[in-house]
């Protein structure tokens, strides 16, 4: 039987900060918290036995939180993703990649969602706002 999960907000651009003010004005998008910024799109991004999750061996608490939303994914699909070196990811299709860059917007806790029919782009200042990064795609999972 071929598992898929189904992520149904493709080109999703959630710019996201604890810190600012959030509204529930936003309509569509139904995550908690709701974002401070996103753009919604057309399309989706299927998590399949082919997906591969991506991050930085050298950075432990990245690597964790790549390997909890493998173990997440695994409890609920039963598919084992791999989880691979950051630098072999060269814009593949069907990836997770989980990224620290620096960006003093971010902050401590922010985090930039990016959700394409070819991959999930996840890159936050710090390991925090990977989690919280997160927490949204759980969010936005099917429930099935």
């Amino acid at each position: 039987m071929k598992h898929s999960v189904i992520l149904r907000l493709s080109l999703v651009l959630v710019l996201f900060s604890l810190c600012g003010k959030l509204s529930a004005q936003k309509g569509e998008l139904s995550v908690i918290p709701i974002p401070t910024e996103y753009e919604l799109g057309e399309g989706e991004f299927v998590i399949d036995q082919y997906t591969v999750l991506y991050a930085n061996p050298t950075q432990v608490e990245v690597t964790d939180i790549a390997e909890g939303f493998q173990r997440q994914l695994r409890t609920v699909t039963g598919m084992l993703l791999p989880v691979m070196p950051l630098a072999e990811f060269e814009d593949q299709q069907n990836a997770v990649v989980f990224h620290l860059m620096p960006d003093a917007e971010l902050g401590a806790e922010g985090y930039q969602l990016e959700v394409t029919p070819d991959h999930i782009l996840i890159h936050a200042n710090k390991p925090a706002g990977l989690f919280y990064a997160v927490q949204t795609l759980y969010q936005l999972l099917p429930p099935e």
